[in-house]
């Protein structure tokens, strides 16, 4: 499986450290008492997150999520089964969770017309 490189780009530095800095004050707060939940959508940005809080928070227990909107690609892959395999990667199983009531564009479609 090809994965993105996970090395941050100069302009990433800054916020990856801030954000690194972040969960270094949670985990001295709550040591064993935290764990990470990390949104994957199949997307380049959230399987970068991804690696990211792996490969730097490899100690803390961390679960993926993904949020099933009902407007996911199909082609080449479906999102679900392509999230999964980011997730396997890493060595964690996905979660899939999903509204059975309304679909993003549903949602979309009754903001319309409410309008």
């Amino acid at each position: 499986m090809n994965l993105p490189d996970f090395h941050l780009q100069n302009r990433e530095r800054q916020s990856a450290h801030a954000f690194s800095e972040q969960v270094d004050t949670l985990i001295a707060e709550h040591g064993n008492n935290l764990a990470l939940v990390i949104n994957v959508s199949g997307g380049k940005d959230s399987s970068r997150m991804l690696g990211y809080l792996r490969t730097r928070f490899p100690q803390v227990p961390s679960y993926c999520v993904m949020a099933d909107t009902g407007f996911e690609h199909v082609r080449p892959i479906p999102a679900e089964e392509w999230s999964r395999r980011i997730a396997a990667h890493f060595g964690l199983e996905l979660t899939t969770v999903r509204n059975p009531n309304k679909t993003y564009l549903e949602m979309v479609r009754r903001l319309i017309l409410a309008f």
